[in-house]
């Protein structure tokens, strides 16, 4: 739904990338979860879908540049 989402500032974003912040933080405040199954498979699917992208990459090559554009990152930017 994410990368089908023509409205960069949508709140499904916003939502989804708080559910996972705090998915990182169960699984560093609770190590012994970073082997279940379903938590490989979430990380997994996260890591084929959404940060090997080139919506991804350009959000990267945007923050190394020396002076950030004056923009305001939209909430879909944020997210990846």
């Amino acid at each position: 739904q994410i990368n089908r989402d023509k409205d960069d500032n949508d709140p499904f974003i916003s939502i989804a990338s708080v559910w996972f912040d705090n998915l990182a933080l169960f699984v560093h405040e609770n190590p012994e979860f970073d082997t279940s199954p379903v938590i490989c498979h979430i990380n997994q699917f996260i890591g084929q879908n959404y940060l090997m992208t080139e919506q991804y990459t350009f959000y990267l090559a945007q923050l190394q540049k020396p002076k950030l554009p004056q923009s305001i990152f939209t909430a879909k930017q944020l997210f990846y």
